[in-house]
């Protein structure tokens, strides 16, 4: 049996020697790595990411701190770029992405872009390119060439310093599905288990409600009866806390929602204070209602799906105001 057992014992040294003894072949095998620039989260004012397929714009939005996301075709040689584009709201996963530039880490510095050959590196003719605006109108900008063999690293070319980088480029993958991995899908960003309490006000009454602990859990009560678990507001307040964003309007329809009318809205408490102040709008037209959703921290009103705003406002019966 021992016998049997060398020949296989045999190779797996030899495989491990020469795997070794391959990795020692490539020039360009990254170190230990080090800072190359730092940028803080909070001062990113603006990142275009542009790829073959698509063309991705940051944009810092002006009256809040949330950004934009901008989103178009590729611009085909020989073609007129394309006016198209799909523009949403950033969730705070953006602000993830962010993080990866304080610091950039390089894993490896290859040297000034004058003393290599850049076809080596896919840098030649590369449409592969990301800019980052920051601080007051500093730039980073980059383009990026070949991939390391079997990994997330890939050369880069800083051509502000004009020297070629290998970095791992696994921190900026959200932004190559941004409609998936970082769209704002809820109009709202504070999370349940940070809510002390939710005031909810229709037609010009108004009920407040506490979140209390009771047990080993957190039960939803009215502030004059907080003996009494309120299951029927929990279960209702589910509800309204799960409807998605389903549209952005358009410039010259902004108007018309500031006079639609309002069906409910929902002050919501921290133990810091005020988190945020849900309003619901319906806005009528000869094509049905249409269905709007105000955040004090969102920089512009943002559509709903329908039927589930209407089915939320049947049940508003179920819940005592």
């Amino acid at each position: 049996m021992k016998n049997k057992l060398i020949p296989y014992a045999v190779f797996f040294v030899l495989a491990s020697l020469y795997a070794y003894y391959a990795s020692t072949l490539n020039p360009y095998k990254p170190q230990d790595g080090q800072d190359w620039l730092q940028i803080g989260k909070g001062t990113i004012e603006a990142l275009t990411l542009q790829s073959d397929e698509q063309v991705l714009n940051v944009s810092k939005d002006t009256s809040s701190d949330r950004y934009w996301l901008d989103v178009r075709s590729a611009p085909k040689p020989g073609a007129e770029a394309s006016k198209e584009s799909d523009r949403f709201l950033a969730s705070d996963s953006l602000l993830t992405v962010f993080e990866g530039f304080s610091p950039l880490r390089v894993n490896k510095v290859l040297g000034k872009a004058e003393g290599l050959k850049l076809e080596e590196f896919g840098l030649d003719k590369t449409t592969h390119s990301l800019k980052v605006t920051y601080g007051n109108g500093k730039n980073l900008s980059l383009r990026f060439g070949k991939r390391s063999f079997q990994s997330t690293e890939i050369f880069a070319l800083d051509e502000g310093q004009n020297t070629v980088l290998l970095l791992d480029r696994q921190f900026l993958s959200p932004l190559d599905r941004p409609k998936a991995r970082l769209a704002l899908v809820q109009p709202y960003s504070f999370k349940l288990e940070d809510v002390t309490g939710a005031t909810i006000s229709h037609q010009a009454k108004s009920t407040e409600y506490l979140q209390l602990k009771k047990g080993d859990s957190k039960k939803w009560v009215r502030k004059e009866k907080p003996e009494i678990v309120d299951e029927a507001f929990r279960n209702w307040l589910d509800k309204f806390l799960k409807l998605k964003i389903e549209s952005y309007p358009k410039e010259d329809e902004i108007k018309g929602i500031e006079q639609a009318e309002l069906k409910l809205s929902i002050l919501f408490q921290g133990e810091k204070g005020q988190l945020d102040i849900l309003s619901l709008f319906e806005q009528k037209g000869e094509s049905g209602s249409r269905y709007w959703m105000k955040s004090k921290n969102l920089p512009i009103p943002v559509g709903l799906e329908k039927d589930k705003v209407e089915l939320l406002l049947n049940d508003l019966s179920s819940i005592q105001i």
